[in-house]
């Protein structure tokens, strides 16, 4: 467990802030090098102009994180650019980025 109780996950790509909302942090597809962490959700939830996202349980030390990050595999056209992006929490998911 990372600080306060928050896992940590770790990656040498820095990651892209939404603007509107802090408490979001979004990675590209390459970001996160041990992707033997995530396990597959069912939860899935629809945004208007991005489209079905599907969710990743995370993994980590014994412990489960439910529904903690999101992806859109098949964004709509005006949201493209965020295809297997990966989102976390970052109340559920502290990311660091190392050299």
């Amino acid at each position: 467990m990372g600080d306060s109780g928050r896992q940590r996950l770790c990656t040498q790509v820095p990651c892209q802030r939404f603007p509107r909302d802090l408490t979001l942090n979004q990675f590209p597809p390459n970001a996160i090098s041990d992707k033997s962490i995530f396990s597959d959700s069912n939860l899935t939830t629809n945004c208007a102009w991005k489209g079905t996202s599907s969710y990743y349980n995370i993994n980590l030390n014994g412990d489960v994180l439910k529904d903690a990050a999101w992806y859109y595999p098949a964004p709509k056209d005006a949201a493209k650019n965020i295809k297997d992006h990966v989102a976390f929490y970052k109340t559920k998911v502290q990311v660091s980025v190392e050299d």
